[in-house]
């Protein structure tokens, strides 16, 4: 039984990662956080210069306040050889996008489940100005309010809800049912398995967890502070590198990370821009994100931005330091998000996304990743 349920501990440490993976795909500029008005009929568009250049920076106001829903569905197939196969009625993965290997990760031993996330977030900006408050005139909050420059914002972790199916397994957690700290419905008993609050002693650690980030003027992050509670998700097993989850990793979902970077800035309906982000994510080790931007177009203060991007291994050395020795393949991820000109904040975003990953551990996750501000 002791081997049981570290099998069964291992397996849901891979399930988590292959969702926060899908998360970690948002490494988009801070745009990813903000509010989606409504139509106003007969707007004009704003924010274009006699160039005809619209400006997609962010605008920010010291002591404002926002909070955000991010949900995350994945179906996941995770092949195991020690796994029994799964019965007729446990989830079922989607098809393997077009061009995908559809036998990736499938035949006996295969461990599906289907995952879905439910987070909410709180953003507030410390400091407004300057290089965003690292050094120069933006450290006491000095710059011009909801204009340019950079800004430190916090980001606080402040609910989770999660549920989880796998063959095994059927757990879900709600850090706002019975309190702070919340309450999990343990596995059903299969296979002589014991109850067990698997998702509690991990996400009660994360709800609460508060970040600090610093952006430029163009919203590209120079800067992550705190966050140490998100290594929980990576130490649960004992299977991740010390790398795992870690903060400036989970700060990518907020703006890009280092690496070369095109930024927002101002352009024109139809450019594209690319951004490159080098990352580390617990398992899969370090690779390189590279994401394109259209601007498709803008009309009464909303600029519509389309997203394609993919995943890359760093290097073979690199993917060897994970003691299970597991290994990007293949990553593509697409989507779209709107633009507030006026405002300077992202209005809605969607974004979808396939991955593949091999090694001692076989995987495949999809995922669909939807933001909205509370209230609209």
């Amino acid at each position: 039984m002791h081997t049981q349920n570290n099998r069964r501990a291992w397996v849901l440490a891979l399930v988590l990662a292959a969702g926060a993976w899908g998360v970690t795909a948002m490494a988009l500029p801070a745009r990813a956080f903000a509010d989606t008005p409504k139509e106003r009929p007969g707007s004009s568009p704003t924010s274009v210069d006699e160039s005809g250049l619209v400006d997609l920076r962010p605008k920010w106001e010291k002591g404002a306040v926002t909070r955000y829903t991010m949900e995350v569905t994945s179906t996941n197939a995770i092949k195991d050889p020690n796994a029994p196969a799964p019965p007729a009625s446990s989830p079922a993965t989607k098809p393997a996008p077009k061009g995908k290997d559809k036998n990736a990760a499938e035949g006996g031993g295969t461990i599906q489940s289907k995952m879905t996330q439910t987070i909410g977030l709180k953003m507030r900006v410390v400091e407004v100005g300057g290089g965003g408050g690292k050094g120069g005139k933006g450290k006491n909050g000095d710059g011009p309010a909801g204009g340019g420059g950079g800004a430190t914002v916090e980001l606080v972790y402040e609910s989770v809800k999660i549920a989880l199916e796998t063959p095994d397994m059927k757990m879900e957690y709600d850090s706002a049912a019975g309190g702070a700290g919340g309450k999990t419905k343990p596995a059903k008993k299969s296979d002589g398995l014991d109850d067990q609050d698997l998702l509690k002693p991990i996400f009660d650690k994360i709800v609460g967890t508060t970040m600090t980030l610093v952006f430029d003027e163009n919203g590209e992050i120079t800067e992550v502070r705190g966050g140490e509670q998100l290594n929980m998700l990576g130490s649960m097993s004992g299977m991740s590198n010390p790398g795992a989850f870690d903060p400036k990793s989970m700060g990518s979902l907020f703006g890009p990370i280092g690496g070369s970077k095109g930024g927002m800035g101002k352009r024109k309906v139809g450019e594209k821009w690319s951004n490159t982000d080098a990352l580390n994510v617990g398992p899969l080790g370090e690779f390189i994100m590279k994401t394109q931007h259209t601007l498709r177009s803008h009309t009464g203060g909303r600029a519509e931005v389309q997203v394609d991007g993919k995943a890359e291994a760093k290097s073979e050395g690199d993917a060897a330091t994970s003691p299970d020795k597991i290994k990007l393949k293949n990553s593509l991820y697409r989507g779209k998000y709107i633009w507030d000109t006026k405002k300077g904040q992202l209005q809605s975003m969607e974004l979808e996304q396939s991955v593949q990953v091999g090694g001692a551990v076989e995987a495949k996750s999809d995922s669909v990743v939807k933001i909205r501000k509370n209230g609209q």
